[in-house]
């Protein structure tokens, strides 16, 4: 009996010493790891209705486990950091949430870390731009600074002319700009379900204003513009109210669903391009909250989706490369590693030697993913003249714009792929592209200067105003940004 206790005593002595072994080293590693838990999207014809920007999915099962608020531990942080002299305060506490871990150590507060949410930081992890890597990140173009020099008055008529456009496409631009303007809400936000005709069915307004911005910044249009330009006070209430509206009420767009990937990755280009062009200090701060958090939430496997590093799909994986890529832009410093990690999850989406590629891993090719994760080829690298992208370019060209079937979400990133890369496929392209859509603008009525949603493939979602800011993006392409694979900058010589 007495050997019997002391074994089942010395037993229990060494789970304890390993519990507490364990516990240390989840402190000592940071817990980095993220959790896994979101299910696969049903895919329509090969693609997800996930792709539309900030469209809902029941997919997505367990939104609700991702995590829970803890207004303490931000309290506590924002308090450290005023006690070390820094006066940039943490995101309020209805801004931050906690990811609980398994538990394996008694302290409840070793097993839980903040989470940055929308231009929030984590003073233990944030990575500043300021420290990151001095030289230019992997794969990307000299002079990738100039890449919005496009949209000066000076260059912008040349790049019109050499590129292809025309007058009516920049008149399709005018009568767009003008019904975003018309339906600018007073607080200066934009909404995605109204009050015009056919909008989404669920609301987002981060995001619907996020895109209206996009559409007045692609043609030039800036807080900092002439005043006499009436669109310099759009720009100027709307990037305002952004700011304001994620750093109120940022936290609801975390366990939104699918909310919250697209619109993080949306804000965030609409603000690094205000900034890029403009280079606001008041605007660095929220900018490179912004980039920071992006940066945060890749996944391991190099990817992004709608929790913060937790699994990948090319969709929202391509409006993170996008946000980062306009980070650069704007002058700041994306690591290496960051960028080097989304080519490994590119190789994985891949079919056919990386000329097709799926919305995930082992899924089917389609032509939406397909040419989004060309155009992040394209920025992570890929030279103009390799055989992947000019196969996956004539997979592309297969296939031209046609309101028989519509698909502004394909549209938008075949155009850019191939206009920077040019040539023969970008001129066919062209052709049809620039007759196309202001074919099917609104031209009376009070709807005038957009487009209709009906029949988009992913309409349902973001309704008139994400239709219409697609179709703008698409006819500013001859300036919005300089072709990659241009020797020099027209910005520069202007």
């Amino acid at each position: 009996m007495f050997a019997a206790g002391f074994i089942l005593a010395f037993l229990v002595f060494i789970l304890a010493i390993a519990l507490l072994n364990l516990s240390s080293e989840r402190i000592g590693r940071g817990d980095d790891e993220s959790g896994e838990g979101t299910t696969n999207d049903s895919q329509e014809s090969g693609t997800s209705n996930s792709e539309a920007l900030g469209s809902s999915s029941s997919g997505n099962s367990n939104t609700t486990q991702d995590a829970a608020s803890d207004a303490s531990h931000l309290a506590d942080t924002n308090q450290s950091r005023k006690q070390l002299g820094d006066s940039s305060e943490l995101m309020p506490s209805t801004n931050s949430a906690t990811v609980t871990e398994p538990a394996a150590a008694t302290d409840e507060a070793a097993t839980t870390r903040t989470t940055r949410n929308f231009f929030t930081l984590d003073s233990n992890r944030s990575l500043s731009l300021s420290e990151a890597a001095d030289e230019p990140a992997t794969g990307v173009r000299a002079g990738i600074q100039d890449s919005l020099s496009g949209r000066q008055r000076g260059s912008k008529g040349e790049l019109l002319r050499t590129g292809g456009g025309t007058s009516a496409t920049e008149g399709a631009v005018k009568l767009g700009l003008e019904w975003l303007a018309k339906n600018q809400q007073s607080n200066g936000l934009w909404s995605l379900s109204g009050p015009y005709d056919d909008g989404g069915m669920e609301e987002n307004v981060a995001a619907a204003t996020a895109m209206a911005l996009l559409a007045f910044q692609g043609a030039g249009h800036t807080h900092k513009g002439d005043p006499k330009d009436p669109y310099t006070a759009v720009v100027a209430r709307g990037s305002a109210a952004l700011v304001e509206h994620i750093r109120t009420e940022g936290e609801k767009y975390r366990n939104a669903g699918i909310h919250g990937g697209y619109t993080q990755a949306l804000c965030t280009i609409a603000l690094c391009e205000l900034y890029g062009m403009t280079h606001d200090a008041k605007l660095r701060k929220p900018v490179q909250n912004a980039v920071d958090y992006c940066i945060e939430a890749q996944s391991t496997e190099g990817g992004w989706r709608y929790i913060p590093r937790q699994d990948s799909d090319t969709s929202v994986t391509g409006w993170f490369v996008l946000a980062l890529q306009s980070a650069q832009m704007a002058g700041l410093k994306v690591p290496n590693e960051t960028l080097a990690r989304v080519g490994i999850y590119l190789d994985s989406a891949g079919n056919d030697d990386g000329t097709r590629y799926g919305y995930q891993q082992g899924t089917v090719a389609t032509r939406s993913m397909t040419a989004e994760a060309l155009l992040c080829r394209q920025y992570l690298g890929w030279k103009q003249d390799d055989p992947r992208l000019i196969d996956g370019a004539d997979y592309l060209s297969d296939e031209l714009p046609s309101w028989d079937t519509p698909n502004v979400y394909y549209w938008y990133y075949a155009t850019q792929v191939l206009h920077h890369l040019g040539g023969r496929r970008w001129s066919l392209w062209n052709e049809v592209m620039r007759e196309t859509l202001p074919s099917e603008q609104i031209t009376d009525g009070p709807e005038r200067g957009s487009w209709r949603p009906r029949g988009d493939i992913h309409a349902h979602a973001g309704g008139r105003l994400y239709v219409t800011c697609m179709c703008l993006y698409m006819l500013e392409v001859y300036y919005r940004h300089l072709p990659i694979y241009q020797a020099s900058s027209v910005g520069a010589s202007n």
